[in-house]
């Protein structure tokens, strides 16, 4: 599937537009991102809680995500989605912008397609070819108390064509901190945590914040 096939028809504001409106916006579809126009073109997101936190009263570009091609695949575009904690994920070519996929409608589409219930959990892995031993991963997964359902494996984009690979693994627990840390003690990078129950706790938590603003 296509990221493109996803896009929420979730339009731009201009910077400067009064935060209240802003965040009217947001609460509609429930994000706390927002995508901004400057000078009338694509110009990155306004992150809703920095700038209240801020005291700001007006929108701004405060995150300069740019924009990610229609044709990107699921996969390909998680490393930006949680390395930033996005609640959407812009969406267009060039500063040409189309529309903006919000993330739980991302991770839900991939849930289904990965067979992945509320009790299950998604870790990506960054590992070099030289060091990937599949059966080192999944006993130290298992020495956690997991266990681990499925495995994909595929070349690293972020790191060249052939340096290094994402290793793509289902285990069947949500709440993941312990086989992460003990994947990290052993050196393996850990690049993204899917459907756990931290995360949705961490969105959950950043929501109700721009629950209270609005109530102000």
């Amino acid at each position: 599937m296509r990221i493109g096939d996803l896009i929420t028809d979730i339009p731009m504001v201009n910077v400067g537009t009064d935060l209240k409106d802003v965040v009217e916006l947001a609460t509609k579809h429930k994000v706390f991102h927002v995508p901004v126009a400057m000078n009338g073109v694509y110009g990155g997101l306004c992150n809703l809680l920095e700038l209240i936190k801020q005291g700001r009263t007006e929108a701004d570009v405060n995150l300069p995500v740019p924009l990610t091609d229609p044709d990107a695949e699921l996969l390909d575009v998680l490393p930006i989605v949680y390395q930033q904690q996005l609640t959407i994920l812009p969406i267009g070519i060039d500063k040409n912008y189309h529309g903006s996929v919000v993330v739980w409608n991302l991770l839900r589409h991939m849930a289904i397609e990965l067979g992945i219930d509320t009790a299950s959990s998604i870790l990506v892995l960054e590992v070099p070819h030289r060091d990937y031993d599949l059966s080192r991963i999944v006993h130290l997964i298992e020495a956690e108390g997991s266990k681990v359902y499925g495995v994909s494996v595929r070349d690293s984009i972020s790191s060249g064509e052939s340096s290094s690979l994402n290793v793509i693994i289902k285990i069947n627990t949500g709440d993941v901190r312990r086989v992460v840390a003990s994947l990290e003690r052993f050196g393996y990078k850990v690049t993204n945590v899917l459907f756990s129950k931290e995360m949705e706790d961490l969105y959950k938590e950043r929501y109700e914040s721009l629950m209270r603003y609005l109530k102000t």
